[in-house]
């Protein structure tokens, strides 16, 4: 038989309360430890700043299909050049 504490009557409370309180400072001290270093990294790519592939303008989906890629340009080349190849050799036969 396990006999409680007289000075500590509610032990449960007393523990889940003791973790709660470990957990949330363990918790505030991992998410300011992070935040510093997230803090350290931006100060020190601070130079980088305008030579990033994203630090450009923000274009739409629209626009960016608007500018015909190097795939379907070729793509487009290649189909026409066969579709002739095809017409001059029906032609010839």
């Amino acid at each position: 038989m396990q006999r409680s504490n007289p000075n500590d009557a509610d032990t449960y409370g007393t523990r889940s309360g003791n973790l709660a309180n470990d957990i949330k400072t363990q918790h505030t001290n991992a998410e300011t430890s992070r935040a510093a270093a997230v803090d350290a990294q931006e100060k020190s790519d601070a130079w980088r700043a305008g030579f990033t592939p994203n630090s450009g303008p923000v274009i739409t989906y629209a626009q960016a299909r608007a500018i015909p890629d190097g795939y379907t340009f070729n793509n487009g080349v290649l189909s026409d050049s066969i579709q002739k190849a095809h017409t001059d050799a029906e032609t010839a036969r």
